[in-house]
């Protein structure tokens, strides 16, 4: 199976996207705020999730969407993205397919 272009770069359907959680304001005091999780977006558009606090948790969503109705805090939390976006995620193509109608 082939896992490299001919430049040695990833194919565009394999690469991960990674991000981190910024928060503004910490409701709860648990995460405190700053950047409070690190995580990945997979090929797949699954996303890994860890936390930075003494908790350490780990957590695997089944797409952005997800993260974003349960991490974000109403706005308190940011997703920043660290890499660009390699490929069409299934969020992309809701946008895209209410875009069109």
């Amino acid at each position: 199976m082939e896992t490299t272009t001919n430049s040695g770069e990833i194919p565009t359907e394999f690469q991960m996207r990674r991000f981190y959680l910024r928060r503004d304001t910490d409701e709860s005091g648990v995460s405190g705020q700053g950047i409070v999780a690190e995580g990945v977006e997979l090929s797949s558009g699954k996303v890994i999730l860890t936390f930075r606090s003494h908790l350490g948790s780990v957590q695997i969503l089944d797409s952005v969407k997800v993260l974003k109705s349960t991490s974000v805090h109403k706005g308190a939390t940011k997703i920043v993205w660290i890499d660009p976006e390699p490929f069409e995620s299934e969020e992309q193509e809701e946008n895209e397919s209410t875009e069109n109608n």
